[in-house]
């Protein structure tokens, strides 16, 4: 008898959980739609910067500018990251063409 009031008790818990657990889900779904939104972000043309190469001059959008515009960088699609070193610094930087083709608004381009 105590095992069955034990399992009624489970189940109790569970149906009660069980509108937090959709909600959980539901907030999931949100926060993805939410991700694919940001899309439209508009990239700022302040975050333009030049770097000279070997081949020429290249053009980027420095992930720290990016950053203290309110752009996160997990927010950026990782494929479009460049990481270089540039007078002995490390440098981070998205590549203007990469943003474009995956949807994103440059400003400045």
């Amino acid at each position: 008898m105590k095992t069955l009031f034990k399992s009624v008790l489970i189940l109790a818990a569970v149906a009660q959980a069980a509108p937090a657990l959709a909600l959980g889900r539901e907030d999931r779904q949100e926060r993805r739609e939410t991700r694919e939104e940001r899309r439209d972000l508009i990239v700022p043309a302040s975050c333009l910067d030049g770097y000279d190469t070997r081949a020429g001059t290249v053009t980027l959008y420095t992930a720290d500018c990016l950053r203290e515009g309110h752009i996160e960088n997990r927010e950026l699609p990782q494929d479009c990251l460049v990481t270089f070193r540039a007078e002995g610094e490390r440098v981070r930087a998205y590549d203007p063409a990469c943003l474009e083709a995956a949807g994103y608004v440059l400003a400045g381009q």
